[in-house]
């Protein structure tokens, strides 16, 4: 009997010490991370992870390093925390989280719908026709809409899904001049006039 309470005490204080050695205030076990990952077209989502309850601040920062946006936010073991950057100009900025221990930080680039497609839609005239190419790279990964319009913005021709390349015959349009105008998700992407 003696030698089953002496295993019990010595599994306890194994079991003691191994708890100890992942308690909270071991960093290297618990080393907080973050990640920012882009949810949709300007909103990212912040993906806080640590192994204590903790007080930390969320920055966002330009270019400058001017601060745009801080919060100090209540963090129990982690979070994940929406951000709708959508209404900020096209360009770099920083995310960073301060603990009290560290700042993580990571860069997030923002680009609006025309940058973003900028030499992935190429729109060319064929010489001495009414025709006219549209090229489509195949890193393009999304539904396009492609609408040809007159002056007064009447729409002569839609196509809902355009891909790749294809040529438009424009001979039966009766008009000088009309635009074509390639849309992503309601915004447009690429725009031309194309003389007739």
């Amino acid at each position: 009997m003696k030698n089953v309470m002496k295993l019990v005490v010595a599994l306890v204080i194994v079991i003691g010490a191994t708890g100890q050695a992942f308690s909270k205030n071991d960093s290297t076990f618990f080393a907080p991370s973050f990640e920012v990952r882009n949810a949709s077209e300007g909103k990212f989502e912040l993906w806080y992870r640590t192994g204590e309850t903790e007080k930390v601040k969320i920055k966002l920062l330009n270019d400058k390093g001017q601060t745009l946006y801080q919060e100090w936010v209540r963090s129990k073991a982690g979070f994940v925390k929406p951000f709708d950057l959508s209404k900020l100009n096209s360009g770099t900025y920083t995310m960073q989280v301060l603990n009290g221990e560290s700042v993580l930080s990571e860069t997030i680039t923002l680009q609006s719908a025309t940058e973003q497609f900028a030499g992935l839609i190429e729109l060319s005239e064929v010489a001495n026709s009414k025709k006219f190419i549209l090229d489509i790279d195949d890193t393009v990964a999304t539904d396009l809409e492609m609408y040809i319009v007159n002056r007064d913005g009447e729409v002569l021709y839609s196509e809902a899904t355009v891909s790749g390349t294809k040529v438009y015959n424009l001979s039966n349009i009766e008009m000088k001049e009309v635009s074509v105008l390639i849309y992503n998700k309601g915004q447009i992407v690429k725009s031309s006039d194309i003389k007739l």
